[in-house]
């Protein structure tokens, strides 16, 4: 916030200039930036608005946000639907109250606006609230004065983008964008490593908002390592920087300004302020340093980019396609309140690039450039087919656009053109597969419990890359499958957010070899969740817990779209209901009364909606639940029969929906997992490994290895039925002049018209 008063001069000249504008920019949404030039940092200027003076701040191909005097009226998130308002109408994201119960409204004024970071500070007699807004995302605010902030965000509950605030004291607080929980370290964390090859003025710290601040001593590689629970576009501020000119890496790995990092320098204080703007896994410090040089290299950055060509897709510095699988965190012990519990912020992580998409859309920027330098080189190389596409045009970016002609691995490389021919500075993405991705919701079984699974500290914790092939731990022929998070509730802080892996790794080999095409299995199952309520007639004053509980599928639906959406999925493997039927006792005390089959029957009806409110023809397949034979120390004999009876309740309703609404409307009926493990009744596991102190908790719920070996192939000879086999590639040639026609290799399409990828 350095040199406020020169900042608010040089913006009030173009005032004049953004009120002009305002009246047009205030009821045009923003479109998301399609050309190179238009990617970057942030713009900010006035607008006019309904409700007066406001400020818009944009940062290209990620959100929008437009701050009037009482906060945040408006936010689109520029990649999922730039067209859409995500906060609630006629309210303001974040409330600000005047302290005498009405609404705060100042007058805004624009502070400091720089590429990385805007600060906009809307002022009255009685107080003040400051946002200062980064480039990826996250908004610190702070309220001076009589000005206090709300508790909690007023976005749309239908969208399938959210975010999340962090108290951090009193007047203050951190807002983050298209997340659902906050960064993991704490403010002041003293997890914070620095290695550098030059002094430092002072002890790096993490000030109030999580940015990592050094002072430099002079112009030398100075090393950055976030703490280890940073992971969504970390933030620095390095004092003393000897000039504007900077060359970032991370994990060796080349880094290009205003496409993988932003870097503003400050002439008058020697403050460089930087953020990258991608995720960072909770991997080893060595994956996570950021080398920071004044001399400038030149540089590659390879984009792979969404289906409307729209954004980026995540991507790591390796080329690994980054997923997200980031969850509302369970409820801290209401059941009414979406409070976050323990953080779920260890489900980032990174698998072969994949789509489900038939155009590889490809974007590079050159940084710094060699001499001779006239333009990129991009070849896409697969199964008996390869093009080549140079592009000298950088109007609008170095492109490329390759119609795959078939779901396979493909590979893809981009190299600078120094006098015509390919040269350094190159990129490479090995795996760029064309193929077909499900999503498997559910509870401890979908999520593995007590497969292969690691602790916190653990061997092998966390998971955030794939291990070797033929290694110890448990992955895919691909890749693509291995170990995933549990998101557990807050109550089992002992071991929150294990990794588990049931019968994802084997599904996917399998379903890679009966359809002939490349797969990715995101495990969304998390333990201890229910269909649509945290509880049956739960007290009245707690409100709906079904509603706005986050300890059921219906609470976290909206996460789960964007999950979806993010990932082009076209299969949802829905199993949930267990733990709906582990309740039988009556107790109207209870807020855990037995669930009624009609109850379920809607309940699960209610997430289907919920699941295709984005996609309507999203294609959902319904497991029945396994038998068991569970007792907890609390509960009577004989309740393991009353369990087993609800559970086949259950699963009559599980087979009336599928029918009900069957193929024609995308719904199809999963594996009797029912029937199985009452047939296979030594596939369940007897005692509860976790517990290693007598008396040993029994558990009688959870499939043993055998038990998971057997579900994929149950799930896989479900799905193959259906899912036509990719046919085999093209003969090489096929189609040239005096050759044979190539044969048509999707008529699958029109046999199965729902049956998508």
């Amino acid at each position: 916030m350095r040199n406020v008063a020169l900042a608010a001069r040089a913006w009030a000249t173009a005032l004049v200039l953004f009120a002009l504008l305002g009246a047009a920019l205030a009821v045009q949404p923003p479109v998301a930036a399609r050309r190179a030039a238009q990617v970057g940092g942030l713009t900010a200027g006035f607008v006019a608005t309904p409700s007066g003076l406001a400020v818009r701040i944009q940062s290209p191909e990620r959100f929008a946000l437009t701050i009037d005097g009482a906060g945040i009226a408006a936010w689109q998130s520029l990649a999922a639907d730039p067209h859409r308002n995500l906060v609630l109408v006629g309210t303001r994201l974040l409330a600000q109250s005047n302290g005498s119960g009405g609404a705060f409204v100042g007058a805004p004024r624009l502070l400091a606006a720089s590429p990385v970071q805007v600060v906009v500070r809307l002022e009255s007699p009685a107080g003040a609230v400051t946002y200062s807004v980064w480039a990826g995302g996250q908004v610190a605010v702070e309220a001076t004065g009589a000005a206090a902030l709300g508790a909690e965000l007023l976005f749309d509950p239908t969208a399938d983008s959210g975010a999340t605030l962090q108290p951090l004291g009193a007047g203050a607080a951190m807002l983050y964008l298209d997340a659902w929980t906050p960064d993991e370290a704490a403010p002041g964390d003293s997890g914070v490593a620095i290695v550098s090859g030059a002094g430092l003025a002072e002890a790096p710290r993490l000030d109030a908002t999580n940015t990592l601040v050094v002072a430099h001593s002079d112009g030398r590689t100075l090393q950055l390592t976030p703490p280890a629970g940073v992971l969504r576009q970390p933030r620095f501020r390095v004092a003393g920087w000897p000039g504007p000119a900077t060359s970032l890496t991370l994990a060796g790995q080349p880094l290009v300004a205003g496409v993988d990092y932003l870097a503003h320098w400050d002439a008058a204080s020697g403050e460089l302020t930087m953020q990258y703007l991608g995720l960072l896994t909770a991997g080893a410090d060595a994956a996570r340093t950021f080398s920071l040089t004044p001399a400038q290299a030149p540089a590659l950055s390879l984009e792979l980019l969404n289906q409307d060509g729209s954004a980026p897709r995540s991507l790591s510095p390796e080329g690994l396609l980054r997923v997200d699988a980031n969850l509302p965190a369970q409820t801290n012990g209401s059941t009414n309140a979406p409070a976050p519990g323990e953080p779920t912020t260890k489900d980032i992580f990174d698998i072969p690039y994949i789509q489900t998409w038939r155009e590889l859309r490809l974007r590079a920027t050159v940084a710094n450039a060699p001499a001779g330098f006239g333009g990129v080189r991009f070849v896409v190389t697969g199964p008996n087919f390869t093009q080549t596409l140079d592009d000298s045009s950088a109007a609008d970016g170095y492109t490329a656009l390759v119609s795959l002609p078939r779901r396979a691995e493909y590979s893809v490389v981009a190299n600078a053109l120094v006098e015509g021919q390919p040269a350094e500075p190159s990129k490479l993405i090995a795996k760029a597969a064309y193929g077909r991705v499900f999503v498997g919701i559910g509870d401890s079984i979908t999520a593995g419990q007590w497969g292969f699974y690691r602790f916190p500290g653990g061997d092998g914790y966390p998971f955030t890359a794939p291990p070797p092939a033929g290694g110890s731990y448990p992955v895919s022929a691909d890749g693509r499958n291995y170990p995933q998070s549990d998101n557990f509730d807050a109550d089992l802080t002992g071991y929150a957010n294990p990794y588990f892996q049931g019968y994802l790794v084997e599904l996917n080999n399998a379903l890679t070899s009966c359809l002939n095409s490349p797969v990715f299995i995101l495990n969304d199952g998390v333990s201890g969740i229910r269909t649509a309520r945290d509880s049956y007639k739960g007290d009245i004053s707690l409100g709906n817990p079904g509603v706005q509980g986050y300890k059921n599928v219906l609470g976290k639906a909206a996460a789960l779209r964007g999950h979806v959406r993010q990932l082009g999925a076209g299969q949802l493997l829905l199993q949930v209901g267990t733990n709906d039927a582990t309740t039988v006792i009556l107790n109207t005390s209870s807020f855990n009364d037995p669930v009624p089959a009609s109850v379920y029957n809607q309940d699960l009806r209610d997430v289907i909606t919920a699941m295709r409110l984005s996609d309507p023809a999203l294609n959902i397949w319904l497991a029945r639940l396994p038998w068991r034979n569970d007792k907890r120390t609390s509960e009577v004999e004989g309740v393991q029969a009353l369990k087993r009876a609800k559970t086949q309740a259950f699963n009559v309703e599980i087979a009336s929906i599928a029918s009900s609404l069957g193929a024609g409307s995308s719904t199809f009926l999963g594996p009797d997992f029912y029937s199985h493990f009452e047939a296979n009744q030594g596939q369940i596991i007897v005692n509860d490994p976790s517990d290693t102190t007598p008396p040993i908790r029994t558990d009688y719920l959870h499939p043993t290895a055998e038990g998971f070996t057997a579900m994929a192939t149950l799930w896989a000879q479900n799905i193959c039925t259906r899912i036509p086999t990719e046919p085999p590639p093209d003969p090489v040639g096929c189609g040239l002049p005096g050759a044979e026609p190539c044969p048509d290799s999707r008529p699958f399409k029109l046999r199965l018209p729902l049956l998508r990828s």
